[in-house]
């Protein structure tokens, strides 16, 4: 997604030291065994593998959603209770109830992030809060937890619910700080870039297993030495438990791999994985941006964004979060991908159509042609 500017005053502290500050709480090291879990959503895309691999723990689950995001599932599920509700409305429906953690990952705006936290600050005894590398204000340049937050485009904005591509990351700036503001060293706060894997319902890793495998010439975006970071969802599941555990606090950035990652050598990790023949035809940055489709490829950044590829996964890497091979991540999309109903397999939800691929490979060959 793609987001703006704005300025978010905290206390007198700017926003990067508010990120650095937050962010310096240590862990406990003692393992405590989680046994009550309440998940605010968990049926879209990280909720779903945080409550499979919660169930495989033992961990008794609650759902608090309005039932709309894949109705039915989980539905009857031994040790997994839903409690329907829209917090939109308000949160009552868990008033007087106690859990260990609480897991948000589907509050947008601060109002709603201050509700919760306002009304669990008593029920649990760790918040942790599902952020976004798009808090960050400068894309040009490598990122940490330091690095300065992006901003609303003038105070006036504060007050808005609504969610744009501009908005999207000040807001959950926002919502942070008043996680952070009822929970102190309590609150965990995790800021994901790029989550890929099974069931993705953006098909971002997936779109390319799928090209791939189709053969034929594939468009792929900028230049080959362009960096990329992605982090297989199951991953950040089971780093949350880990962490929910052991008590974690703090600001973290949860991105992958550990070792730069090329867009070249993401694609023929995807083609050994699906053992795909596709040739790989490059579009500049330039080109794709004057035929309206530079956001359309997955998990590429355009040179404005590129240090949205340029994050530091150390702190997160250091307090335990590990990663599966991306060769095991690709052919998990796509053994999942085949797995699915026709239509499903037919139509991507991320990448360039049919159509949108024809019109740049026209545009490729009419260049060399004039060369």
């Amino acid at each position: 997604m793609r987001r703006r500017e704005f300025v978010a005053v905290l206390g007198g502290m700017s926003a990067g030291r508010i990120a650095w500050s937050s962010s310096a709480v240590a862990a406990s090291g003692v393992r405590r065994r989680l046994q009550r879990l309440l998940i605010l959503g968990g049926t879209g895309f990280l909720g779903p593998h945080v409550v499979e691999a919660a169930r495989r723990r033992g961990v008794s689950i609650t759902l608090f959603n309005r039932g709309r995001t894949n109705p039915g599932l989980f539905q009857d599920t031994q040790g997994v209770e839903q409690v329907l509700g829209d917090r939109q409305l308000g949160l009552g429906a868990l008033r007087g109830r106690t859990w260990d953690v609480v897991l948000d990952t589907s509050a947008h705006v601060p109002r709603l992030a201050r509700e919760a936290a306002q009304l669990l600050r008593a029920a649990v005894s760790r918040y942790v809060y599902v952020s976004s590398t798009a808090v960050y204000r400068d894309r040009t340049r490598p990122i940490d937890e330091a690095s300065p937050l992006v901003a609303l485009p003038s105070p006036q904005d504060a007050g808005s619910e609504r969610v744009t591509d501009v908005s999207f990351g000040p807001l959950k700036a926002l919502c942070e700080a008043e996680v952070r503001r009822a929970f102190d060293e309590r609150a965990w706060i995790l800021r994901p870039g790029h989550l890929v894997g099974p069931h993705d319902p953006a098909d971002r890793l997936t779109y390319w297993v799928a090209r791939i495998a189709r053969g034929g010439e594939l468009i792929a975006p900028g230049l080959p030495g362009d960096p990329v970071q992605l982090l297989d969802v199951r991953d950040l599941a089971e780093w949350i438990l880990d962490g929910a555990e052991r008590s974690l606090g703090g600001t973290f950035n949860a991105v992958g791999p550990r070792s730069p990652l090329s867009m070249e050598a993401l694609l023929e990790t995807c083609r050994v994985a699906v053992r795909g023949h596709a040739r790989v035809l490059w579009a500049s940055a330039e080109r794709l941006q004057q035929l309206g489709l530079s956001g359309k490829l997955p998990l590429w950044q355009p040179p404005h964004e590129r240090g949205l590829a340029w994050v530091s996964g150390a702190r997160a890497f250091a307090e335990g979060l590990h990663l599966r091979p991306l060769s095991s991540t690709a052919r998990d999309c796509w053994q999942w991908l085949r797995s699915q109903p026709p239509e499903r397999r037919q139509t991507l939800l991320g990448g360039l159509s049919p159509t949108e691929e024809s019109q740049i490979l026209a545009s490729l060959r009419s260049r060399q042609a004039q060369r």
